[in-house]
């Protein structure tokens, strides 16, 4: 009928069973529907029609199914097709095929077991299609449900009440489930297959499905693959190609192996997972996004394509990780970036905020913006490489084993960097400043930093374990400017920091505990409150150094500065300090090293209260100024010129000095001093010392022309000159120079005038003069013409008549000495003095032992007559007066005449014929120094005008302002001999005056010369006599200026260095303090008590009394002190210097030239003297003694 829907209706049949069912319904548009049964038991089920093709029912045969309809094909959900053991296959030419239904073929054992659906239009399933073959869905469209089964390589296993299925083990030999599609296929179901799962489309859904198979491919054509909420497992290959993007958010895919094709990933919460060690290999070049999701596989991984979004998502291998987002953005914020091998990461922006990329092995990484921050970490075991144009570590970690950076500029600020080797280049600006208490740290073993910039402030440690700043056991910094300002740089190891510009370290650290190396030929060091300190050797090369700070070095130290450079701020150096400056070193602290300072410099300023010292002294410049104190065991100083001025104090063990010009040269009323404990050593050109000045050494002396190697003084000086200075030593002398001048520089001469009237008779104008109320007086009588001249002494009187007179006034100018200060050379030992030109001029020369004169020295002349010594001189000089004497008067006749009385005439004189007189007598010169031949008799000044020089030496002592009124006068014992001790306060910087009330002494030898020795001094005295000292008066000068003092008075009393056979002070200051201890206790005198004449009558051996004197002070303040005053019992070979002196134990002068003596030549045991002309002017004295 044309109602009937179907041709065939096995409903209405109610069932069809037979060994093979064929049905073909030829009818147009009239279909086959099958609710009940249709079973062939044995063959094919095999149904044809034009229309529309129904199963709600069973549809089962042995063999092959095979159903084909030009319509829609529908397996509706209760409809079953059963294939035992054949194939079974639908085909809907014109339509599609709904499959709610079972679809279930058997027959892999013959070699069947597929089922097969084809389509024009849909292939729209939600029901189950189960094959112990394969599955192949071919149409326009495929569209499963979530509740839809396609599984190839079903096993079915009969049990006791039904059948299990399940599927094969995955295999290459296992069957496939194809799904081929013209436009789109959407398979939400499960998908499974024990060999392999292609699918073929335009676009691929497999979002929410459950897909299993040995192997998968996706094909998609045209659009994307969706894999979203997805359950993937695929044992081996997942192959997943697109044009487009491949989409998996919420998937969950596991493969063997993936090889992706895509143009996109969206992997958003997804998980990937690759079991096996192949390449994961994502070529997309428009990016993945991975925010949340899992990228992970057991092979390496490699990415190439555009932007990678990783944001809290995670990317894992076991190897090698390469990524390249071409000059695209890398987000991996809260992202994890894993390998155990191998990381290769190149973008263009990498946002790692909170995100982790960590290697096992190697990290290299590039990327122009990198992002760090909020806890980001890069990380690796063996190697970071990094290489970017902004870097931004803020509170970020980055850590390797050896970290390789290279950025334009790199923010570690509350960052962290940790290698073990870290090599770090900023081309623009490293900032390592501190924004709280943690981060900003740079650490590594090895830390090597290039940087044009360096930011490291407020990095610095806050305990004794610095957290913060640039730490390191080997540092190596490179930059043009670095700012450290209470920052911090650590290391264990060494240090070396090259500093092109600027390195602000203000109140920052620098802090070695080996090695440390700050340098650049233009580099400004400002230090201001901070540290630089090392416990190994420091080098500094600096172009300039400002505010000096804290630099300690507990081995040595090597600073270099290339300009100018002014200390202000002791540097601590255990051992030595190598000091170079290019130009003008200026030092206005102590600088005090452990062992050795070396310093050169273009010009050397040491002023008043500055010390340079250490146990190795060495100064090496062109111009050295000194006011300060220079020190050492051993102090060598080379020179073009040395000013030692005023307060400045040079001293050493051994001091070596090399100058072309030495200038010991007093200031401001103060003295300088040059001065050894052991020997001294002068390689000069010109040796100047003036004004109190003092060269001492307390053992040998040399003086020469240079130095040698081991510092000696070799060769000869051009020019000693010391005027009213001191040139000292203890031991031994040799003074090597062309020409010697050891004169008074403050000589100052007066006149003495005296006028006496004068009226004076002759017989003759030529004839003896008689002087008139002197020597008699002219008489006359009124009887006789003659007159005559009464002698007072009862001479014959001459007589006559007329008598020449003259009456005038004789005035005489006599030379005196208003002022002296002369020179001296004292040396306790033996001098050798050679030199062309030796000029001993009103000053002292006082040897203890032998002094030889002259580099030849000849005790005979047997066979050569004639000696040559290129006519050298030797002058003694003693100062010369004048007397000028000249008459202004008027001289007459003294006339007899006769008076006109004509009773009695008388005769008289009369002055008459009156002219003018005038008369100069010759010059009378005389010696100051004026000491007879006589031995064993007091030496008692002439009755001549010169005892007026005498007075004007007492009046300069006067200006002393020295108080002798307590002190009984000198001359009053003849036969005991004392001169007052020398009350000038000493000049010399040498000396300080201690005005405390505390101090037992009013003049202290400077402790660093002495070295805090105690010296004998006259605690000695008052200890052996029980005299308390603090009820004493203060001494004037501590133990070694005592002993100064007795020895001046000895020479002055002698002209000796030394008593008797003493030849050391010790040993004499000892002696005599014996003397004066035997004399109080026989009379019970107390120290402090000066002698009177009767006192001084007892004496009977030399000694020493402190007798009390009164100083004074710059300020005008007069202190009263007691001084050792020297008391010598009168004897024969004593003698009387005032001028110029050559004494000793042994005089020895051997001279090619002549010997020229004005003075005094004096020698205790021998006086040996040989030259060519010997010269003794005056009344000077040539005195061999013994």
């Amino acid at each position: 009928p044309q109602t009937q829907g179907y041709a065939v209706d096995v409903a209405q049949l109610g069932g069809m069973y037979a060994n093979n069912i064929h049905l073909i319904g030829t009818e147009h548009g009239l279909g086959v529907r099958n609710a009940g049964h249709i079973g062939a038991a044995a063959g094919e089920v095999k149904i044809t029609t034009e229309g529309q093709l129904v199963n709600t029912g069973y549809l089962g045969a042995k063999q092959d199914i095979t159903l084909q309809s030009q319509q829609q094909i529908e397996n509706q959900t209760t409809g079953v097709i059963y294939s035992q053991q054949g194939n079974l296959q639908a085909t809907s030419k014109q339509k599609g095929i709904q499959q709610q239904g079972s679809l279930i073929a058997k027959g892999k054992a013959q070699g069947k077991g597929n089922i097969t659906l084809k389509a024009k239009e849909t292939i729209s399933q939600s029901g189950e299609s189960l094959a112990e073959g394969n599955i192949t869905y071919q149409a326009k469209n495929i569209e499963t449900s979530i509740d839809s089964v396609l599984a190839a390589g079903v096993q079915f296993t009969p049990t006791a009440t039904t059948e299990e299925k399940t599927i094969n083990p995955h295999s290459e030999q296992g069957q496939t489930l194809h799904l081929i599609a013209d436009r789109h296929t959407i398979a939400h179901g499960q998908n499974l297959a024990s060999d392999l799962i292609q699918v073929e489309a335009a676009e691929i859904d497999l979002s929410q499905s459950q897909t299993s198979a040995n192997r998968l491919t996706l094909l998609a054509r045209q659009g994307d693959i969706y894999l979203a909420n997805s359950e993937i497992l695929i044992d081996q290959t997942a192959t997943l190609r697109t044009p487009t993007a491949l989409v998996t958010p919420n998937a969950q895919l596991q493969a063997q192996h993936f090889i992706v094709q895509a143009n996109a990933l969206n992997n958003q919460q997804g998980y990937w997972q690759q079991t096996g060690n192949n390449l994961l290999d994502l070529q997309l070049v428009q990016g993945i996004n991975n925010q949340q999701g899992v990228l992970r596989t057991l092979g390496d991984f490699r990415y190439q394509g555009s932007d990678f979004d990783n944001q809290q998502g995670v990317v894992t291998t076991p190897h090698s990780l390469f990524i390249n987002t071409q000059q695209q953005t890398f987000n991996n914020q809260s992202g994890l970036v894993s390998a155990q091998q191998d990381i290769q990461l190149i973008t263009a922006t990498l946002n790692n905020q909170q995100g982790v990329i960590q290697s096992q092995r190697n990290f290299n990484l590039t990327a122009p913006l990198l992002n760090n921050q909020q806890q980001g970490k890069l990380l690796a075991v063996e190697q970071i490489e990094i290489t970017a144009q902004q870097l931004d570590n803020q509170t970020g970690l980055i850590q390797s084993n050896q970290a390789n950076i290279t950025t334009q500029q790199l923010d570690n600020r509350a960052g962290i960097i940790k290698a073990t080797q870290a090599d770090i280049t900023a081309q623009q600006q490293l900032d390592n400043q501190a924004t709280g208490q943690t981060g900003s740290l740079i650490q590594a073993a090895t830390l090597r930093i290039s940087t044009p910039i360096l930011l490291n402030q407020q990095t610095k440690a806050k305990n004794e374990t610095p957290t913060q700043g640039l730490i390191a056991n080997t540092s190596e910094i490179k930059t043009d400017q670095w700012f450290n300002q209470s920052g911090g740089a650590y290391v264990s190891q060494a240090l070396n920091a090259t500093v092109t510009k600027l390195f602000n370290n203000q109140q920052g650290e620098l802090l070695s505990l080996n090695t440390l190396t700050l340098q650049g030929n233009h580099l400004l060091l400002d230090n201001r409150e901070g540290v630089i300190e090392s416990r190994g050797n420091l080098t500094l090369d600096l172009k300039q150094w400002e505010n000096i700070g804290q630099v300690k070095s507990a081995a040595n130290a090597n600073i270099t500065i290339h300009n100018d450079f002014r200390l202000d701020t002791p540097l601590t150096v255990d051992d030595k300090l190598t000091l170079t400056v290019d130009n003008h070193f200026s030092n206005q602290t102590q600088l005090v090293t452990g062992k050795a300072l070396a310093i050169t410099a273009a010009s050397i300023e040491n002023p008043q209260s500055s010390e340079l010292s250490a146990q190795t002294t060495q100064l090496t410049t062109d111009s050295l100024q000194n006011e300060g104190l220079i020190d050492g065991i051993k102090t060598v100083i080379v020179a073009h010129q040395l000013d030692n001025l005023g307060s400045g104090r040079v001293y050493g063990n051994h001091l070596a000095i090399q100058a072309q010009k030495l200038n010991n040269l007093s200031k401001q009323d103060n003295a300088p001093t040059l001065a050894a404990r052991e020997r001294l050593d002068l390689g000069v050109g010109t040796l100047t010392n003036y004004d109190h000045a003092l060269i001492l050494s307390q053992g040998d002396l040399f003086i020469g022309g240079e130095l040698d190697n081991h510092h000696y003084a070799t060769g000869q000086a051009d020019f000693v000159d010391n005027g009213s200075a001191t040139i000292e030593a203890l031991g031994n002398g040799n003074i090597n120079t062309q020409r010697l001048w050891n004169h008074d520089r403050h000589l100052r001469l007066g006149i003495h005038t005296d006028k006496e009237r004068f009226k004076e008779y002759a017989q003759n104008n030529d004839s003896q003069r008689y002087r008139d109320g002197v020597e008699g007086e002219l008489d006359w009588t009124r009887k006789s013409r003659k007159a005559w001249f009464a002698f007072y002494d009862g001479r014959r009187s001459p007589s006559q008549n007329d008598w020449f007179g003259w009456e005038y006034i004789r005035t005489t100018d006599t030379t005196t000495i208003e002022h002296r200060d002369p020179a001296k050379i004292l040396i306790a030992g033996n001098l050798s003095l050679n030199g062309d030109q030796l000029h001993n001029q009103y000053s002292q020369i006082l040897v203890g032992k032998t002094l030889t004169l002259g580099e030849q020295r000849f005790r005979k002349n047997t066979k050569n007559e004639t000696l040559t010594a290129n006519h050298v001189q030797l002058i003694n000089e003693d100062l010369i007066g004048e007397i000028h004497r000249r008459d202004d008067g008027q001289s007459f006749m003294m006339v007899a005449y006769k008076d006109k009385n004509p009773i009695r005439p008388r005769y008289g004189h009369r002055s008459e014929n009156y002219q003018d007189y005038h008369h100069t007598h010759p010059i009378e010169y005389f010696n100051f120094k004026i000491v007879d031949n006589t031995i064993g008799q007091a030496i008692q000044p002439t009755g001549t005008a010169i005892r007026q020089q005498t007075t004007a030496q007492q009046a300069a002592l006067n200006n002393l302002q020295v108080d002798l009124s307590q002190s009984t006068p000198l001359s009053a014992v003849p036969h005991v001999r004392a001169v007052l001790p020398n009350q000038l306060l000493p000049q010399a910087s040498l000396y300080r005056l201690n005005l405390a009330t505390n101090s037992h002494v009013l003049v202290e030898t400077d402790p660093r010369f002495t070295n805090k020795r105690q010296w004998l001094s006259s605690d000695y005295m008052f200890n052996a006599l029980r005299a308390d000292p603090q009820t004493m008066l203060k001494r004037l000068g501590d133990g070694y200026y005592e002993q100064r003092l007795v020895n001046e008075q000895i020479n002055q009393l002698t002209g000796q260095r030394f008593l008797g056979n003493y030849t050391s002070d010790y040993e004499q200051y000892k002696a005599l303090m014996d003397a004066g201890i035997r004399y109080a206790q026989r009379y019970q005198l107390i120290p402090g008590v000066a002698l009177n004449a009767a006192q001084m009558q007892e004496l009977t051996e030399d000694m020493v009394w402190l007798a009390p004197q009164t100083v004074t002070l710059k300020d005008g303040t007069q202190v009263q002190v007691l001084v050792p005053q020297v008391y010598l019992v009168k004897r024969d070979v004593d003698i009387q210097p005032t001028g110029a002196i050559i004494s000793a134990k042994e005089i020895d002068i051997a001279m090619n030239g002549i010997v020229k003596n004005s003075g005094l030549i004096a020698g205790r045991h021998l006086t040996q003297i040989s030259a060519q002309n010997l010269e003794n002017y005056g009344n000077t004295i040539l005195l061999p003694i013994n």
